[in-house]
């Protein structure tokens, strides 16, 4: 899945107009890993896809990208990132 920027976004010397989550290939073992690894930093909810970092710890996997790349992101494309994956997860 492709998510574009609405303006490009630098990170580390790099600019990014877009990113590719590949969200389509991520599995149960994906989802139990980046649960595993937020809950250990004590965050807790009912349905994990409802919380932001949860997200943005799931979208790092899929693109491959470090969590400090979503968590620079401006606050309106962090939160247009986090709806899309919320999406994806609860569709």
């Amino acid at each position: 899945m492709k998510f574009t920027f609405d303006k490009p976004f630098e990170f580390e010397g790099k600019k990014y107009e877009s990113i590719d989550m590949k969200l389509e290939t991520m599995n149960g073992a994906d989802f139990v890993k980046v649960k595993k690894g937020w809950a250990k930093e004590g965050n807790f909810a009912a349905v994990p896809a409802a919380d932001c970092e949860f997200c943005m710890r799931f979208a790092a996997l899929a693109a491959k990208l470090p969590l400090e790349f979503f968590e620079a992101l401006p606050v309106h494309e962090y939160n247009k990132l986090y709806t899309t994956v919320f999406n994806f997860l609860m569709a």
